[in-house]
């Protein structure tokens, strides 16, 4: 975080075998399901190619925003969604970052009171929860609302973190 190079280290001899440089101070880097490689750094998502260590389509995808770590979920319409808290809602006035990866667009998902998420988690195609840097658990119902999670009729807060399983229960 905030080298704005990605190293590539082979894991049988631990050498450095490539670097991917100036890619500005990067928030938070995640394996797609889809074997491309996800990186996030003020105002743009990179997606990189392991194969030849290069950015897919020759650039990231701009955004408006101070994105986190990228997160996954499916959907149904156009495949894979990037998932994202914006780091500073201050700046270009949202809570989460939405990216289409298909069409390489964004969207943004407001919340009220200037919320920040530290931890975001996909659930499925069109819901995930999301904790503050003040301990409330969100939903958000994609594409469009976040608000806070009422669970047996009561909001939760003072959440430290959050998990999600792919087990129903029975």
């Amino acid at each position: 975080q905030g080298s704005g190079r990605i190293t590539v280290i082979n894991l049988n001899s631990f050498q450095t075998v490539a670097t991917i440089p100036n890619l500005g101070p990067l928030n938070g880097i995640t394996a797609g399901p889809n074997g491309f490689l996800y990186a996030s750094a003020t105002n743009i998502l990179y997606e990189i190619d392991p194969r030849d260590n290069t950015l897919r389509n020759g650039q990231g995808i701009a955004l408006n925003a101070q994105p986190g770590k990228p997160v996954f979920v499916g959907d149904p319409f156009s495949g894979l969604r990037v998932l994202m808290a914006h780091l500073n809602p201050a700046f270009g006035g949202s809570a989460l970052i939405s990216v289409d990866l298909a069409n390489r667009t964004f969207t943004t998902i407001p919340a009220t009171g200037g919320i920040v998420f530290d931890r975001v988690v996909g659930v499925s195609a069109n819901r995930a929860f999301a904790t503050t840097t003040s301990g409330q658990l969100y939903q958000i119902d994609l594409p469009s609302t976040a608000a806070p999670a009422i669970i047996g009729g009561t909001a939760i807060n003072n959440a430290r973190s959050i998990v999600a399983s792919p087990e129903y229960p029975s």
